[in-house]
């Protein structure tokens, strides 16, 4: 009886060290099984990685260029000159990164940047678009372009904006990028420009309809800096960003990354292979059991 109970006591260590020990030499037997699946996984991603398009990623760096000026805008004119604003529809402060950031990742933009430069046949070529008899939707091309190719980073703190444009050939990933920034400085001047002419129209009909020299003085003040802001759009060809760092052909590829992938596969097929091993030893082993008992 005390035989029984030690033995029935030394149980489920044993069993443990059973299984260890089972586990182990299951493997060890399986070794060739482990080696020949890890060796085709890993092949097979050394297949992939070296015939996967390779993706390159071209920077560059911008600040706001308005941000001095709309400070200064909103430093010399009072709370009167600012209601006076905002009836004419003007942004007194403010503003930012927010907007031309909004326009550049917007469909209307990059339709246009699509169109004004004649890519959709290039993106359509390696986004794999087109029905059978080779036509493309623009909106495909758009949708790509936005997804795949531009991604675009603000630092909230220092207002700075990085932009990457990634694509298949290092040299246009950079003309992409430059191409792309000096258009959406020309779509926000060409849009300043027009608020503020409008602007002006309207101040110069309520500064005639003042009939207080306090108001006058607003007006004027607000007058001035519209024409002001007219003529910074109409000389200043980095209107809504400045350029930090134009985009330069990169010397490696952001895409695929060979060395990671091969050695992810590695691991993979390592542990894929393993897995089975032990799964089909640990029911192999637990019908023995049954059939035992």
């Amino acid at each position: 009886m005390n035989e029984l109970a030690a033995s029935s006591a030394r149980a489920p260590g044993s069993e443990d060290q059973l299984d260890l020990a089972g586990i182990t030499g299951a493997l060890w037997r399986g070794k060739w099984l482990i080696a020949a699946v890890t060796f085709a996984v890993t092949a097979v991603a050394v297949v992939y990685a070296l015939t996967a398009t390779e993706w390159w990623s071209a920077d560059v760096w911008l600040s706001p260029a308005e941000e001095q000026t709309t400070r200064n805008l909103s430093n010399q004119i009072g709370s009167l000159g600012g209601l006076v604003g905002n009836l004419a529809g003007i942004t007194v402060g403010g503003g930012g990164n927010a907007e031309p950031l909004a326009v550049l990742q917007s469909d209307g933009f990059i339709r246009e940047f699509i169109e004004k430069n004649g890519l959709v046949d290039e993106i359509a070529a390696v986004a794999g678009l087109g029905d059978e008899q080779g036509n493309v939707d623009i909106r495909d091309a758009v949708d790509f372009f936005r997804d795949a190719a531009l991604a675009v980073e603000e630092n909230r703190v220092t207002r700075i904006v990085v932009m990457h444009v990634t694509w298949t050939d290092p040299e246009t990933a950079a003309a992409w990028a430059n191409i792309l920034v000096k258009q959406l400085n020309e779509r926000m001047r060409q849009r300043a420009l027009a608020q503020a002419d409008s602007s002006v129209s309207y101040l110069k009909v309520e500064l005639e309809r003042s009939n207080t020299a306090t108001l006058q003085q607003s007006v004027g003040r607000l007058l001035e800096q519209q024409l002001q802001k007219a003529m910074m759009a109409r000389v200043n060809d980095e209107f809504a960003f400045r350029v930090l760092d134009s985009a330069q052909p990169p010397n490696q590829r952001s895409a695929p990354r060979r060395r990671q992938i091969v050695m992810f596969a590695f691991l993979f097929g390592a542990f894929l292979a393993s897995f089975a091993v032990a799964l089909q030893w640990a029911i192999r082993d637990k019908r023995l059991e049954t059939v035992q008992k």
